[in-house]
């Protein structure tokens, strides 16, 4: 059996669905698992939703929530041409449970409220799409994730419960796949208490890897805009060029450093079963792609290139002079760790210690107010960071010319820049 995974771009309006079918239809010999993600943007537009909601705009979030039904209703409606097919009905259940949810919790829950919100995006599009399937003729069936992937209750960042989710998964899944392709929801699970989680921004490519892992599948498939991994990203270097074959350490490496095509979390399960991971492009889908496996990095790589952009780099100062050692630095991570901040790029001095983190004017409040007391802080805004992999002097001198850099760190196989751009 293969998983394919979806994301948004591929089913951002009623064309794009039918290509996505036409590429199911293809391979329904084969026993599927499809995980699709919300519309293009639509996860945007939840996000605007909750936080219009979170600051007690209660007439804006209602209004955004009458946009995004329009939106999938006209689009359910160029796919389905029974109006009394089961899935409009299910699409108005959808949003009348979304505006409940606004009438039952309180806004100041913000990272539960998020999770309850910003999940209904991929509730609508499979229950879209698995309508439009079935009205072409495939055996398609609807499957709620949040039945089979369980989670703890850490909202927005929760881990999974891999016994629960196993045994659910193993007991709903493997009958269904005898006659049935199976469409279900990236991104999303419930926890013990039945509310629902998110499992991260593009988590839906972690969530095709945990049914992949759960199943053995052959192969898991992600279908993207792009013609594969590539050693850049295409809208910054046009020039960039896609790489073949990648092992599962280099597919690490570029997400850990920030490269977009696949979720930092996806590689682990794959690995674990030595499940290949296929990536490939619903534009042109007959074409081959990037295969990461176990196998050895080919020879010649291109250099991979990765810029972060809206960085902010904080430098902490111990007051007293003391040495920024082990118990200093043990404050700070330990800050950065309950905060669930991730940094990028880190360095420290004698006395001192700095931190290049994604911007967020939320986050650096916080750890300005827990760490203020033991450290003197600063902050510089609006900066990038460079990661290239399997540099070399050529391509480094290109991409720092007239840079003002900040800070260099290398490897013998990478090279991070923090600079203001």
């Amino acid at each position: 059996m293969k998983v394919f995974k979806f994301g948004g771009a591929s089913v951002k309006d009623a064309p794009s669905m039918v290509n996505v079918g036409n590429i199911i239809s293809r391979h329904q010999q084969q026993q599927l698992v499809v995980v699709i993600s919300a519309l293009g943007k639509t996860t945007n537009a939840l996000e605007d939703v909750a936080q219009a909601f979170f600051k007690k705009d209660i007439a804006a979030a209602n209004k955004l929530i009458d946009t995004l039904e329009k939106q999938h209703f006209d689009i359910a409606g160029k796919l389905i041409k029974d109006q009394n097919d089961n899935g409009f009905v299910e699409l108005k259940k959808l949003f009348n449970q979304l505006r409940n949810t606004l009438e039952t919790f309180k806004p100041e829950q913000y990272d539960f409220l998020y999770d309850q919100v910003v999940s209904m995006g991929e509730l609508l599009s499979t229950r879209i799409m698995a309508s439009y399937l079935q009205s072409i003729g495939l055996p398609a069936v609807w499957l709620d994730a949040r039945t089979v992937v369980k989670t703890d209750s850490n909202y927005r960042e929760p881990k999974i419960n891999w016994e629960e989710t196993t045994t659910r998964i193993t007991e709903t899944v493997k009958s269904l796949l005898n006659d049935k392709i199976v469409i279900t929801q990236g991104f999303i699970g419930t926890t013990p208490d039945g509310y629902t989680t998110t499992l991260g921004r593009e988590g839906s490519d972690f969530t095709a890897a945990i049914f992949s892992n759960i199943l053995h599948a052959k192969e898991q498939v992600i279908w993207k805009d792009v013609p594969g991994v590539l050693n850049a990203n295409p809208t910054q270097f046009p020039d960039a060029v896609k790489i073949d074959n990648l092992n599962y350490e280099e597919a690490v490496e570029m997400t850990y450093y920030g490269a977009q095509v696949i979720h930092p979390k996806t590689i682990k399960p794959l690995q674990n079963k030595d499940i290949p991971l296929h990536v490939r492009s619903f534009i042109e889908s007959e074409k081959t792609g990037t295969i990461v496996s176990g196998k050895p990095l080919p020879a010649g790589i291109p250099p991979i290139i990765v810029i972060k952009k809206d960085q902010a780099l904080l430098e902490f100062h111990t007051k007293d002079f003391s040495f920024m050692a082990e118990e200093n630095l043990g404050l700070i991570l330990e800050c950065f760790g309950k905060l669930r901040i991730r940094i990028n790029v880190m360095q420290n001095a004698a006395i001192s210690m700095e931190a290049c983190i994604d911007y967020d004017e939320e986050k650096l409040a916080e750890i300005i107010r827990e760490l203020k007391t033991d450290f003197s802080i600063t902050t510089e805004k609006n900066l990038e960071v460079l990661t290239i992999r399997h540099y070399n002097d050529k391509i480094v001198s290109e991409l720092t010319a007239g840079k003002n850099i900040l800070i260099t760190q290398r490897t013998r196989e990478t090279v991070q820049f923090v600079y203001k751009p």
